[in-house]
């Protein structure tokens, strides 16, 4: 089949400009990650892709310009620390996207072909990027509970397209419309890198057995932990030399409470350890140690729509992964075949899926292979970047240069 992507001298190349605001980048968040995959799609496929961040970064990002592995980045306005006070945040990020409104209005003047990749926007922002003239097509990584509570339909108005993470999503938008007429969606699932995620590196180890829990441990993320705790409490009934290990930015307060829940439901806490935060980079080391990765899910709307991209990452390593039978997560995953997946909220269910695994450590290996082919054949980002790509190249439109 003839290669019929344009060459980088190609004045009609597609260029995507990924916008988005406090993420941080090249280090930060989930959706940061998405943005490196979608990014990398992009330009095997022919694209130029560059990623215009507004206002500073939680994270640590250290140049306000630069590239990462063929993407371009630049910080709006060009400071990479997140402002502390909170008015202050807030103009500096007006003033943030204001310039990335000029910038876009001047890659637009010049007659390139260039489309606005939204993520994390889902508001007034979209609108003020769609005044440029630039088609702006939103990254819908989740759908919260609220939203179907009030008008759904503001969160996409200003796009030209949605790019939806789970079929969940893409029903929603699909039954939404806009300005009288439908969206046109892309259903992408999360993206990885195959060739790289999942291999083990140097970082933290532990001798005895262990199921591990990594993440953020805030908002309403902190009830799933408190989950995990009573399931561990009746696992370690059948397995007590079994460990529960929790890597995330604890605070003093949470550690204290999660381990007074660990004395409450089994008369020790000995068994808890709550590590700390671990870079991504050193991740696959106690990931590849652990007897089970966990990835608990409540029911719920926003549950329901998303597929965590640590699930991602868990399956990738090869190891056994036991989550929740919830939408999308609930409909890519096999119980006893990919992987094991028990009820929300199901104690038991739960107990007897990572006995399971401790018990029958063939078992362990077979799921485990099994989810690692699921996540290369799925997940890749290579496997979804000619799709991508026309999706986006058929939003852009014709080129405006002048001849």
């Amino acid at each position: 089949m003839n290669d019929t992507r344009p060459s980088a001298e190609d004045p009609d190349r597609l260029h995507v400009v990924a916008v988005c605001c406090g993420q941080g980048f090249p280090n930060g968040m989930a959706i940061t990650y998405r943005l490196k995959m979608v990014g990398l799609a992009l330009i095997a496929a022919g694209a130029r892709f560059s990623v215009y961040h507004v206002g500073g970064s939680p994270f640590p990002n250290a140049e306000p310009e630069g590239e990462w592995r063929g993407i371009r980045y630049r910080y709006f306005p060009p400071e990479t620390g997140r402002e502390p006070r909170g008015w202050r945040r807030r103009i500096l990020n007006a003033l943030g996207l204001s310039g990335v409104a000029r910038a876009m209005r001047c890659l637009r003047a010049d007659g390139s072909r260039v489309v606005a990749y939204a993520a994390g926007f889902y508001s007034w922002e979209n609108r003020f990027l769609a005044a440029t003239g630039v088609p702006v097509v939103l990254d819908l990584s989740e759908w919260y509970d609220g939203w179907e509570r009030r008008d759904p339909r503001r969160r996409v108005r200003g796009a030209s397209g949605v790019v939806a993470i789970s079929r969940g999503i893409a029903r929603r938008v699909s039954q939404l419309g806009a300005h009288g007429r439908s969206l046109p969606v892309l259903r992408l699932p999360i993206l990885m890198d195959a060739a790289t995620d999942g291999r083990a590196t140097e970082g933290p180890g532990f001798d005895h057995p262990y199921v591990l829990w990594t993440g953020s441990p805030h908002g309403e993320i902190r009830s799933h932990l408190d989950f995990l705790i009573r399931v561990m409490a009746r696992v370690r009934e059948a397995r007590p030399e079994c460990r529960l290990i929790l890597m995330g930015s604890f605070t003093g307060d949470q550690r204290a409470d999660l381990a007074s829940l660990a004395r409450t439901e089994s008369g020790a806490d000995e068994w808890l350890t709550i590590h700390g935060f671990v870079p991504k980079e050193q991740l696959a080391a106690p990931i590849a140690g652990a007897a089970a990765l966990l990835a608990p899910l409540p029911t719920g709307v926003r549950w329901e729509c998303c597929f965590p991209t640590k699930l991602g990452e868990y399956l990738a390593s090869g190891r056994p992964v036991v989550s929740s039978r919830v939408g999308e997560v609930g409909a890519c995953l096999s119980d006893g075949e990919t992987a094991m997946v028990a009820e929300p909220g199901d104690l038991e269910g739960w107990r007897d899926r990572i006995v399971r695994l401790l018990d029958d450590p063939a078992l362990a290996s077979r799921i485990g292979a099994a989810g690692r082919e699921l996540a290369r054949r799925e997940f890749d980002y290579r496997v979804h970047s000619r799709r991508l790509y026309e999706f986006l190249d058929g939003l852009a439109g014709p080129s405006r240069r002048r001849t």
